[in-house]
């Protein structure tokens, strides 16, 4: 593993979350335009060599920016299913709507489980009871 930035990465999948997005590293440990892309996938290319990293390729919605709440109510207001229900469900399927898009994912690769096991084995076991709950 080289730099810093190596180790920062490996270090937020192990002690923070699961995955990062290929934009969630560009934009965070390089910049988010062009030539910050290009840097990205090559580095990422080297740590996926060394076995740090294993990508995975999904399809996925675009994301949408929420700048506001799609509905407010306060308890003593009007039931708000009764007037809103219908505005409000188009507005959820509008969100849903569009072309899946392609993206990588990458995860801990064999080399990490090498070196970080147990802890990675504990981490997993978190998230599968955690996803199972519905909080993940």
């Amino acid at each position: 593993m080289e730099p810093d930035r190596d180790k920062e990465i490996i270090r937020t999948l192990v002690a923070k979350v699961p995955f990062l997005s290929f934009e969630q590293v560009a934009r965070t440990w390089w910049n988010p335009k062009r030539s910050g892309f290009v840097a990205t996938r090559a580095r990422l290319s080297k740590i996926i060599e060394q076995g740090w990293l294993y990508p995975v390729h999904q399809e996925h919605l675009p994301k949408h920016n929420l700048t506001e709440p799609l509905l407010v109510w306060e308890a003593g207001d009007e039931d708000p299913t009764r007037k809103h229900l219908g505005e409000l469900a188009y507005h959820i399927q509008k969100r849903f709507k569009g072309r899946l898009k392609q993206t990588t994912l990458y995860l801990l690769g064999k080399e990490a489980a090498r070196v970080f096991g147990e802890l990675l084995r504990i981490k997993l076991l978190d998230h599968i009871i955690i996803g199972a709950d519905g909080y993940y």
